[in-house]
């Protein structure tokens, strides 16, 4: 939805299951330049491969995607390159926190 391509259509449904189980989708930025980084990183995280390095609900989705709207909607997300100063925050790992 937000680049307007399927990212693994191909010229047959059989091609396209393939695509699905093997094919690693062009970067979000490649087609959307404007896109956030983080979104950009929430996309990937969607459509990988390995079913436990996905995010585990659709609820998880939500959260994540509401959160990125108020960063939005309050100005500190921006379009933006990992390499920018929001970027190089230390990571947190969600275990840290609890």
């Amino acid at each position: 939805m937000i680049t307007g391509i399927n990212p693994f259509r191909r010229e047959s449904r059989a091609a396209t299951v393939a695509a699905i189980l093997h094919d690693e989708p062009k970067p979000l930025r490649d087609l959307v330049p404007s896109v956030p980084f983080e979104l950009e990183r929430l996309v990937a995280r969607c459509l990988r491969k390995n079913c436990e390095r996905r995010l585990q609900s659709m609820a998880d989705l939500a959260i994540a995607l509401r959160d990125l709207k108020e960063e939005s909607d309050s100005g500190q997300l921006a379009a933006s390159t990992p390499t920018t100063a929001a970027s190089k925050r230390k990571p947190v790992l969600v275990w840290d926190r609890l």
